[in-house]
């Protein structure tokens, strides 16, 4: 398999699998599903997993909150890799493609 055609399975798999999901989401029972941003995890993480544990009414946050702690401080000197900017053609392409995904969940298209 060659990078285009990989490429190509992977843009196109990747609106499948969305559109497959937002078409059998409303299936998921009420109380068993929280939607949340990686923004919203990356800058208040606890927070977000209390609200997550708290939506999904999960016992035991407060017993948690420690080893959560001591997990984000483990990983806080981490920093996200860096990749070179993509091609305009790639970003025309995914644009096109994951444009579901960027309108559902309010983000910005690529430039």
């Amino acid at each position: 398999m060659n990078q285009r055609s990989i490429e190509n399975l992977i843009l196109e798999n990747n609106a499948l699998i969305l559109k497959k999901y937002l078409a059998e989401r409303s299936m998921i029972p009420t109380g068993n599903l929280v939607e949340i941003s990686y923004k919203q995890l990356e800058e208040a993480p606890v927070e977000t997993l209390r609200e997550i544990y708290s939506e999904l009414h999960i016992p035991g946050f407060k017993n948690a909150t420690e080893n959560i702690q001591i997990y984000l401080d483990s990983v806080r000197t981490y920093r996200k890799n860096k990749y070179a900017k993509l091609n305009k053609n790639m970003v025309r392409k995914i644009n096109d493609h994951w444009k579901i995904w960027f309108s559902e969940w309010g983000y910005n298209m690529l430039d």
